[in-house]
């Protein structure tokens, strides 16, 4: 929470007041006794050594590492039905269709924290989810996990690009080839067909069973 905005301990409590009542336990001033850090840069630094031990980083880095996680929509996208799901959990009147829907900002954690104080006091209305109900499952389509598998591909595709426009020569004339290679994106394809989810042994059985499986791959 200092993280994404609430860097003092005050801000903290402030956020929490209408939650916990008088006899309630009050995990935030536990919580908020046992942590070692101060502001947003302790706080990242802390949490950027749990995530990867032994690696050094300046604070500012760690900062910017754990809001994009977070924050930026290239590299996190919960879609219409996860902002849908999260707004009835927590209670949550978020847009759809906001700049903003696709991320996991402050609101929708302090909603989370709220939801799990009010969970561990046993208060009426709050429960906890069972995993394997089918209200909490849904299908996949193919454009979403093709979508997951592609979005860190286009990420190392940008970076090579900028790494390429850095080091080439402006006097002489450039070509799209020397800046953009596509076959790490049609490799990328071929390897999400060969091996995905929805990769699949042709069954040759007999020969009609041969055909009825080809049929169905082509539909799909």
């Amino acid at each position: 929470m200092r993280v994404f905005g609430l860097e003092t301990d005050e801000s903290i409590k402030q956020i929490f007041a209408d939650t916990i009542d008088e006899d309630d336990t009050d995990y935030v001033e536990i919580t908020l006794k046992k942590d070692t850090t101060t502001d947003a840069l302790s706080a990242a630094e802390f949490i950027y050594n749990k995530i990867r031990p032994g690696e050094l980083v300046d604070p500012e880095s760690a900062l910017d590492y754990i809001r994009t996680q977070f924050l930026d929509p290239e590299r996190i996208n919960l879609g219409r039905i996860a902002r849908r799901k999260i707004n009835a959990k927590l209670g949550l009147k978020r847009s759809f269709d906001a700049p903003n829907a696709n991320v996991f900002d402050l609101e929708d954690m302090v909603g989370a924290f709220k939801y799990l104080i009010n969970l561990s006091n046993i208060k009426k209305g709050y429960y906890v989810d069972d995993a394997d109900h089918l209200s909490n499952k849904r299908i996949r389509p193919m454009g979403e996990i093709l979508h997951s598998h592609l979005q860190p591909v286009m990420r190392k595709f940008v970076k090579s690009i900028k790494g390429k426009m850095s080091i080439l020569n402006a006097e002489n004339p450039i070509k799209i080839t020397d800046i953009v290679n596509f076959k790490i994106i049609d490799n990328s394809i071929k390897s999400f067909f060969a091996t995905s989810q929805l990769a699949q042994f042709l069954d040759q059985i007999n020969p009609l069973s041969e055909i009825e499986h080809k049929r169905r791959i082509t539909s799909l």
